[in-house]
């Protein structure tokens, strides 16, 4: 056994085991994409509760988004500066749960921007955290049409 490689039998077990090779490929790189593709938005109830000032329920949380009755927006996970370090760490680390991270993430803040951006006319600049730090979360500066 001495002649025969890890990744031999890593690949030969992944063959003959029945589903094993898609079981950790749905666990790990798909499980990571979805977590993080749909994780990002918690970002929406920490604004909610740093900025709001009101009491949390679902009916307060969903009007102060979808009317636009926010006077700051941070949205601390929706960053390309988060996707760029991402992509740092899965150049580092060869992890499929970290790649899986990587696509939700960059996923999810390239649709936001395409939907949203059309949608609620945002700053070209809108995804970059350092210009909404920049421009103090304000929302006129970040909504300009609004």
């Amino acid at each position: 056994m001495s002649g025969i490689s890890n990744e031999y039998l890593s690949t030969y077990r992944d063959i003959h085991r029945p589903g094993g090779r898609i079981i950790r490929t749905l666990l790990f790189n798909d499980g990571g994409c979805f977590l993080s593709g749909v994780l990002i938005d918690l970002d929406h109830l920490i604004d909610f509760y740093l900025f709001s000032g009101e009491k949390f329920s679902r009916e307060r949380f969903f009007s102060r988004c979808l009317e636009g009755r926010r006077e700051r927006i941070s949205l601390l996970f929706h960053s390309y500066e988060r996707f760029g370090l991402l992509c740092v760490v899965a150049w580092c680390v060869d992890s499929a749960v970290v790649r899986g991270l990587l696509w939700g993430t960059g996923l999810h803040v390239a649709f936001d921007q395409i939907g949203s951006g059309r949608k609620y006319r945002l700053s070209p600049w809108f995804y970059f955290l350092v210009y909404r730090i920049a421009v103090g979360f304000r929302r006129e500066k970040l909504v300009p049409s609004s």
